[in-house]
């Protein structure tokens, strides 16, 4: 045996025992800047594999190995060894055991300190800087972090030290990908993020973080005092958790009154269904969590914490139906986020009903009912009522008495019922059914796709187009039995009324169209405008507010001898 000195190939051996060349300690000189196979001896050997992915075996002794740069496997053996890495150095490897009587040492060197370091699973995995430096120290069981480990002691430059234990206590990281992960955590801290994709999450025990990330995600914390984070944008997540004091915490952006719990009792047991909601408090699609509750009814998670620093407990989120009664005298009732029933009843009553889902009864009187946030029911009932839906897809009832219906924001449905009422969709996909009696349906920019039905009913209203919207800028079309109108939009919008069963009977017609400039159209010339815009394709999204000049010009005498402004 003895010294191997390499001439810079692929792979050198160094080997020795004790007594031959080397002295004790023993000192390996046959690295090179290649892959190295070395070996120690059963003294205590000092090993520096220099450059390369290198194997070292440094058998028994109390040795000290330096991998040097590059990927490389360190095999300390028997006794009290020392391990030395530097920033530079690669991905190494270090297989070791201390028995009960010893302890192994990594030294690092200059330029990394503790808060350089972070931890990842597989084997224990220590990134070291942001360079791509890692160690690997096996063995490894994530199921008894606190069990058996490879070293004992973790040096530094600056003359600080850690044990195993205060390492560990430190927690480790977990980062999951795009795809859908599955995500292990220890039992100790872990922190786990999914990112994108539908992930399972689950941190076993010790006191976790879980961030599922963006997707439909699995979170399971298991016991100890777990914390759920949750982003706008980060889809409809399922939390489940078997202990602990746990905390839900929100980032940017929600707030008390940006989310609701609503509970639903199913058949494996309830389940708290937590949503997040718009600034005009809807409920945004697909965002929020589902929590199963525990067999007592109590939430598995005790604090849900906002960005503005508040807290609440799951009880406090939780939307609940409450009854409301007027007293007869003229009210004002405000009500807030929790599904309402309010029955105003007699007197001229003003009615805010807050986020939740409400339903309002107006009762007799001439009654103002806003439905603000949530998927509403307002009935006016008997009175000259105005109903003003708000966010949500809201419903509208008109009942007896002259009535102003304003649906809002959303999909909503407005029912104007006896009476000359006005009915004005608003922003969305609306349905409108004016009821008995000469009505007026309002439309405008922005108002979408509307709908006017009602079979029979329809004959003597007024559809009363808004601000900015003159004769030239309607387009009419028809669409089976349907009538439909277009207006001309500069923009994307595509905002149209249509009248359902024009065609099929006169008594579904309304009486007249009125534009923004003063003019009028008669039903009855509805079909000669129609038939002669038919011979043109209507006009693309966006195209502009006016018609192409040999369009305007085909359609100028029609346009005149249909649009009659009055008193002209």
């Amino acid at each position: 045996t003895g010294t191997v000195q390499p001439a810079g190939g692929e792979a050198a051996l160094a080997y020795a025992t004790t007594g031959d060349l080397f002295g004790t300690p023993q000192v390996g000189t046959g690295a090179s800047e290649g892959d190295d196979v070395l070996a120690g001896t059963a003294g205590d050997d000092v090993i520096d594999a220099l450059g390369g992915n290198d194997q070292v075996d440094a058998l028994a002794g109390n040795d000290t190995i330096a991998g040097g740069t590059g990927n490389d496997t360190l095999l300390g053996g028997a006794g009290e060894d020392t391990y030395v890495f530097n920033l530079g150095d690669g991905v190494d490897t270090i297989e070791d055991l201390a028995a009960p009587s010893e302890g192994n040492t990594l030294v690092f060197g200059e330029g990394i300190s503790p808060d350089d370091l972070s931890l990842g699973v597989g084997s224990l995995i220590i990134h070291a800087g942001t360079g791509g430096d890692a160690i690997h120290l096996a063995p490894f069981d994530p199921s008894n972090v606190l069990g058996p480990s490879a070293i004992d002691t973790f040096r530094f430059a600056d003359g600080t030290a850690l044990s195993y234990e205060q390492l560990v206590a430190r927690g480790f990281d977990h980062a999951g990908t795009e795809d859908n992960d599955t995500l292990t955590g220890t039992n100790v801290v872990d922190r786990i993020h999914g990112l994108g994709g539908d992930d399972r999450l689950e941190g076993g025990e010790g006191d976790d973080v879980l961030t599922g990330g963006s997707g439909a995600d699995l979170l399971l914390g298991g016991p100890g005092d777990d914390s759920y984070s949750y982003e706008l944008g980060d889809g409809l997540d399922w939390v489940e958790d078997e202990g602990g004091a746990d905390t839900l915490a929100f980032g940017a952006g929600i707030t008390f009154d940006r989310t609701i719990v609503r509970v639903e009792e199913a058949t494996a047991g309830a389940i708290a269904h937590l949503r997040v909601l718009d600034a005009e408090g809807d409920e945004l699609d697909e965002q929020g969590m589902d929590i199963p509750l525990t067999d007592d009814g109590s939430s598995p998670i005790e604090r849900f914490v906002f960005s503005d620093g508040s807290s609440v407990t799951l009880d406090e989120l939780i939307i609940r139906t409450e009854t409301t009664a007027g007293t007869g005298r003229g009210d004002d009732i405000r009500t807030g986020r929790h599904d309402d029933i309010i029955e105003a009843g007699r007197g001229q009553d003003t009615v805010y009903a807050g986020t939740g889902n409400d339903a309002i009864h107006g009762g007799r009187g001439a009654d103002h009912l806003f439905g603000e946030g949530g998927h509403d029911a307002l009935y006016g009932e008997r009175g000259d009522d105005v109903l003003d839906g708000g966010a949500g897809d809201d419903r509208l009832h008109g009942g007896k008495g002259e009535d102003l219906l304003i649906g809002g924001k959303g999909a909503d449905t407005l029912l104007g019922g006896k009476g000359h009422d006005t009915l004005q969709g608003g922003a969305g996909t609306d349905v409108l059914d004016s009821g008995s009696g000469p009505d007026t349906i309002l439309f405008g920019r922005g108002d979408g796709h509307d709908r006017l039905v009602g079979r029979e009913h329809n004959q003597g209203d007024t559809v009363e187009f808004g601000a900015g919207i003159r004769a030239e800028h309607l387009w009419f079309t028809r669409e089976g039995d349907n009538l439909a109108v277009s207006v001309l939009n500069a923009g994307p919008a595509a905002d149209r009324l249509t009248i359902e069963d024009w065609y099929t009977d006169k008594h579904n017609r309304v009486g007249e169209f009125r534009s923004a400039d003063g003019f009028e159209l008669d039903a009855r010339h509805v079909e000669r405008l129609r038939q002669a815009m038919a011979a043109f394709a209507p006009p693309a999204l966006g195209a502009g507010m006016t018609l192409p000049p040999d369009i305007e010009s085909a359609l100028a005498p029609v346009l005149a001898a249909a649009w009659d402004r009055p008193g002209c």
